[in-house]
C-alpha cells in the first residue's frame, strides 16, 4: 500500500473542545514492521511501546496536539488502529490457535477482523457524568497516558488509585479534591466505570468457539494488540535478500514502502526461476 490510509476512529481525538475522528496511517516500511515484530516478540505489550509505534505510524497535522499523539487516544481507538494496521500487512483474516478448556484439545479458528464488533462513542465523548455520594462528577474516558501510569503502578490499588486520579476531572464544578480520591468506595468507582462505559466506544474482543473434538462451546479472547505481529526473522530474511541482490544498505532498504520492498523480492524470485 502506498498511499496514506484514512481511519475513522469508533472514539476520536478530542482537541480544543471537539472531536477528531479521522487519523492517517503512513504507508507501511520496514522500519514499523521491525517495530511491530518487536513488539510482538516482547514479553508484554507494554502501553508505551504501543504508543510509540502509533506514533510512527499517525500522519500528525495541525490539528494534533503537541507531543505524543497516540497516548492522548482511548483505549479502543487505540487497538482499533492496531487492528487496522495488522490488515494493512497481512490482510483481513487471520488463523489463530485455541485450546479447549473441556478437552484440552487445539484447535485452529479463523477471525475476519472487519467483523469484529466495533460499539461508536456515545453521545459527550469522551466526558460522562455521574452522581457519587451527593456529588456532581464529571469523568474522562481513559487514554493511553493512563494506561501507562497505570502499569508502572507498583500494586493494584496503586493502579486503581491512578486511574480514579486521571479520569475524574470535575467534582461539583471544582476540581476533584483530595479528600474525595481518597474516600471513593469499591462502589463509587463500579457506579463511575458505568457511566464511562455508556460513553466509551469498544471493541468486541472475545468471540464464542466451538470444539471440533468435544462440542464444547466457549469464550476465546483476542489480542488486538497481537493481530498485527510479524515476523522478525521473516524480515530480516528479505533485508539480507535485497541487500545480497542490490548491494543496498540497511536503513534504505527499511525504509521502503511494503508493496515497493514485496515488489523487488518478487523480482528475485523471478529471476532465480529463469535461471534454475
Amino acid at each position: 500500500m502506498d498511499h496514506a490510509c484514512r481511519v475513522t476512529l469508533p472514539g476520536g481525538l478530542f482537541v480544543d473542545g471537539n472531536v477528531k475522528r479521522e487519523v492517517w496511517l503512513r504507508p507501511l516500511t520496514g522500519h514499523l514492521e521491525l517495530r511491530l515484530a518487536e513488539l510482538a516478540a516482547a514479553q508484554a505489550n507494554s502501553p508505551s511501546k504501543i504508543s510509540a509505534l502509533l506514533d510512527s505510524a499517525i500522519v500528525r497535522d495541525e490539528e494534533c496536539p503537541e507531543g505524543g499523539l497516540a497516548s492522548n487516544l482511548c483505549v479502543a481507538d487505540r487497538q482499533y488502529l492496531m487492528l487496522t494496521l495488522a490488515r494493512m500487512l497481512g490482510g483481513d483474516h487471520r488463523w489463530l490457535t485455541a485450546q479447549c478448556e473441556r478437552c484440552d484439545a487445539p484447535f485452529d479458528i479463523e477471525i475476519a477482523l472487519p467483523a469484529l464488533p466495533v460499539q461508536l462513542a456515545g453521545e459527550g465523548y469522551p466526558f460522562a457524568t455521574t452522581r457519587v455520594r451527593d456529588a456532581d462528577v464529571v469523568l474522562r474516558v481513559p487514554t493511553g497516558d493512563d494506561q501507562e501510569r497505570v502499569a508502572n503502578a507498583v500494586s493494584e490499588q496503586a493502579a486503581l488509585q491512578s486511574l480514579v486520579e486521571s479520569c475524574v476531572v470535575r467534582v461539583n464544578g471544582s476540581a476533584p479534591p483530595p479528600s474525595f480520591l481518597e474516600s471513593c468506595t469499591p462502589r463509587d468507582i463500579d457506579e463511575m466505570e458505568a457511566a464511562l462505559e455508556a460513553v466509551a466506544p469498544s471493541l468486541g474482543t472475545t468471540m464464542s468457539v466451538v470444539c471440533p473434538e468435544c462440542g464444547a462451546e466457549q469464550l476465546m479472547g483476542l489480542d488486538p494488540y497481537a493481530m498485527a505481529g510479524v515476523s522478525g526473522e521473516q524480515l530480516l530474511g528479505e533485508l539480507h535478500t535485497l541487500a545480497s541482490r542490490y548491494h543496498w544498505g540497511e536503513e534504505a532498504i527499511l525504509s521502503l514502502n511494503r508493496s515497493r520492498r514485496l515488489f523487488y523480492l518478487r523480482l528475485i524470485e523471478r529471476d532465480r526461476g529463469l535461471a534454475s
